[in-house]
């Protein structure tokens, strides 16, 4: 197997950075460790060390409360922020630690400028450490290989009716975390299918005009979802009809998720 060096994600509501951050660890055959929420001090410090940890993703807006937890984080040497601004006291903060403080446009700039070749993994190579939402050690983590994302996106595809599979013209709504699994290979399945993503604005309560914004044909949520989500979506569906797969349709697919839930937790 490849040296692999492990990257971490915060994880909230899909973003631009955080789905382009996962797909260049895969790209390069990385080991992507999403994580809910970095603001959890000792989560951080136990799923970095467990995992040895080497190069973190994250919001300029968590770097107050990052830059401490580093302290007890040793492998961590590189930080990519996401945002234009880092102070002069937090780069000096951060060389006290041999951290690297990079901003994560001039990382595109810089890969655009100039390309790589990819790393090809092997499929039962390590694609991914997986933590639920509440996990709080290692002993939740699921170590997934990236045959069994391609297997878990492939089934899900398979699994959906003639009429309802993805395809080219279909757009995807998720108000799926980054750090959930089933949103890696939500994403990746439409993908595949040639299909588009739609970057939600962030906060719940703006799903129904994240929806009219951007006019999504599949709209996937979490089973106990909060119910400004549930409400906006069917008020959507009962105004446009355009999702193929509606909140109403997804509903029967969710104890697919949950067996999926099971095998991979």
């Amino acid at each position: 197997m490849r040296r692999k060096y492990k990257g971490l994600t915060r994880t909230a509501l899909l973003s631009i950075e955080s789905f382009v951050a996962q797909q260049a660890f895969y790209r390069y055959s990385f080991v992507a460790v999403p994580i809910h929420d970095l603001r959890n001090k000792d989560l951080l410090i136990d799923v970095a060390n467990q995992t040895k940890m080497k190069v973190l993703v994250a919001t300029h807006k968590v770097l107050p409360l990052l830059l401490p937890a580093l302290k007890e984080c040793p492998s961590i040497k590189t930080v990519i922020v996401i945002g234009i601004y880092i102070s002069e006291e937090q780069k000096a903060e951060a060389a006290k630690l041999n951290v690297k403080l990079l901003k994560f446009a001039d990382m595109e700039y810089q890969g655009a400028s100039n390309p790589l070749p990819a790393v090809k993994p092997d499929p039962e190579d390590l694609a991914m450490i997986n933590y639920n939402t509440k996990s709080t050690s290692l002993s939740k983590g699921v170590m997934l290989t990236h045959a069994n994302l391609v297997a878990a996106m492939t089934a899900f595809n398979l699994s959906l009716p003639g009429p309802k599979k993805l395809t080219s013209k279909d757009r995807l709504l998720s108000h799926f975390s980054n750090g959930d699994v089933i949103a890696v290979w939500m994403n990746s399945a439409i993908i595949l299918a040639g299909g588009s993503i739609v970057f939600p604005s962030g906060l719940m309560k703006n799903v129904l005009y994240d929806a009219q914004a951007t006019a999504p044909t599949v709209f996937a949520r979490y089973e106990a979802q909060p119910k400004e989500v549930i409400k906006a979506g069917f008020l959507y569906v009962a105004r446009t009809h355009s999702f193929r797969l509606n909140v109403a349709t997804l509903t029967a697919h969710q104890l697919f998720w949950k067996r999926s839930r099971r095998r991979f937790s």
